[in-house]
């Protein structure tokens, strides 16, 4: 794939990266709090990414399923 993507614009990349974030805090958001405490034993920087999620993250919850 080594340059094929070389028209990707500054505002691409820009985007790309924007979604790719929001897709990982709500991943992280997601998790119920001993799995978000497990990954943070595993990977200890993963805590101040935790603790700086929005406060009306719903947490426990899947995006596209609901509930867990």
């Amino acid at each position: 794939m080594g340059r094929v993507y070389d028209h990707v614009t500054p505002e691409m990349r820009r985007q790309a990266i924007e979604v790719t974030e929001a897709r990982w805090q709500s991943s992280l958001a997601a998790l119920l709090p001993e799995e978000q405490a497990r990954l943070a034993s595993w990977f200890p920087h993963v805590r101040v990414m935790i603790d700086a999620l929005p406060r009306d993250a719903v947490r426990g919850a899947h995006p596209h399923f609901g509930p867990i």
